[in-house]
């Protein structure tokens, strides 16, 4: 499974029969629609699956962001406990 789109991507690109379908999907804050293609194939056969997404209508100031942050502490002697 593969989308040929950087704002909706598959979780992953190999999975059984039967298996759910997971996208992770950015999103659209620009004042247009996106469109894209996810391409599904299983035992021979491949399947195009259109992606749509509209455009945002409400306040792009609201949106809120989740960052994540990360600490790097670094030292010459591990065993220094000032």
């Amino acid at each position: 499974m593969k989308s040929d789109v950087n704002w909706c991507v598959p979780w992953k690109s190999t999975g059984t029969s039967g298996e759910q379908v997971k996208l992770w999907v950015s999103p659209n804050i620009t004042s247009t629609a996106r469109t894209g293609t996810l391409t599904v194939s299983s035992g021979g056969s491949v399947k195009f699956i259109k992606l749509t997404q509209p455009a945002y209508t409400g306040d792009v100031d609201g949106y809120e962001y989740v960052l994540p942050v990360i600490f790097h502490v670094l030292y010459n002697d591990s065993t220094d406990e000032q």
